[in-house]
Parts: structure tokens; sequence; C-alpha cells
């Protein structure tokens, strides 16, 4: 598997956990960072599969109704407890998105794992914001946050690509240099990225009585209202 395109801070980051892997691990970047991307790199790295798509023991636990609680977690805690017929050292990793919407209850009990965590297995969270999860889920792993790569990266990856500078330059402003959104604008000619723009900018030109009723209009989505402000 090709290596993401990371930081070099990310980067340096990424192998040292690969060479000396522990129980847990935080990813953490906003959205269009390639937060899956690296998961699943770092992840075939350490279970040296070369599909980790058909792998059997690595397991995705994703939020249903937008939402992850303390009956997934439970199953998590079964999955782990089942053995595998493995001599690696490392046979089985979970990775859980979106890891920063379970609430306080849910992360009491993942917590439990963390603290009698089994020999074979790793846990990944993936987290749009750190800050969501508590300091005693924080603490008992490593975390690191996916920088965005320099602009030197960039437009050499995406000139290698084919594409010319010029469309190269506008995507990486438009999507803040994140590499799934610049990919996003320059393979697929489109991105909620420019949605977003379009209406940051409708806002902004409005008087300031219609800028208050839109933004009070936008505060009943927080999604939406949250790629507007970035």
């Amino acid at each position: 598997m090709t290596q993401p395109l990371v930081n070099p801070r990310t980067k340096n980051q990424v192998d040292v956990f690969i060479k000396n892997s522990s129980h847990a691990l935080i990813i953490s970047g906003p959205d269009g960072s390639g937060k899956n991307q690296l998961t699943e790199y770092i992840s075939q790295s350490i279970l040296e599969t070369s599909d980790i798509n058909t792998y059997p023991y690595l397991h995705k636990i994703k939020p249903i109704d937008n939402k992850l609680g303390i009956e997934q977690v439970r199953e998590l805690q079964e999955l782990t407890k089942l053995k595998i017929p493995s001599n690696k050292k490392i046979s089985r990793i979970v990775i859980i998105e979106n890891a920063d919407i379970m609430g306080d209850e849910a992360q009491n009990a993942l917590l439990k794992t963390f603290e009698e965590p089994p020999k074979d297995t790793i846990l990944i969270l993936i987290v749009k914001d750190q800050n969501n999860l508590l300091g005693t889920v924080s603490s008992r792993a490593v975390s690191i946050e996916l920088l965005p790569p320099t602009k030197d990266q960039l437009l050499k990856h995406f000139t290698n690509k084919g594409f010319d500078n010029t469309q190269v330059e506008r995507a990486i402003l438009l999507g803040s240099n994140r590499p799934r959104i610049i990919s996003d604008i320059l393979e697929k000619n489109e991105s909620k990225f420019e949605k977003s723009i379009s209406e940051a900018k409708d806002i902004l030109s409005n008087s300031e009585f219609d800028r208050l009723v839109k933004v009070n209009e936008l505060s009943k989505d927080k999604q939406v209202s949250s790629e507007i402000i970035d």
C-alpha cells in the first residue's frame, strides 16, 4: 500500500508507532485530511498483510444513525475476547470511526478495555476533535495529529498526476491543504467545501440583519455551520 500524503512531522510519528506500537492509538484531523487512508496504511503495515480489505481480523466499528453507543462498545469488548490462531505479536486491529461522537457512558465503558487491553490487539480511534474525548481515554493512548502536507508536497504530488500547476494551487487554497478535498476538486471537479465557501461569501455580502438571520438558521445544523465556519 502506498504511503499516504502526510506532513513530515506526522510521518515521523507514524513511523515510530509502526515500529513500536502500543495497545491504543488516536488519529485526529479535520474532514478531508486523510484519516481513514492513514489508518489503513498503519493497519496494513503492522498486520503485515498484502490486502487489508480481506484481512479477517481487521474490524471497523461505525456510527449507527450518527451515534456510537455503549452497545457498540460492548460488542467490541466481546470481539476482543475471542482468541486468534496466530503467533504474530499483533494479530487484530479494531478501528472505531468518528469516536469523538461517543458519549461519556460509552467512553467510560471503552476505558475498561484500554485499562486491560488484549495483548494481540490494537484499538484505533479516528476523531475529528480529540477534545471531545474524555481525558482518561486520551491519556491511555498514543495520539497522532494528522497535520496538513506542505504546499510543496501537494504541488509535487498532484502535478505528477498530470494536473496543471494553476489548477492545483486553486484546489490547495479551496481545500485548505487537505488531500482528499483537493483530490475531489481536481479529479471530480466538485467538493462540498466549495459550496460552503460560496455560502460563506453570500453571508458576508449581506446586510448585518440578513447575516444574523442566516447565521441563526445555520446554527440549527451543527455539521453545515461547522463547515462554513471552517
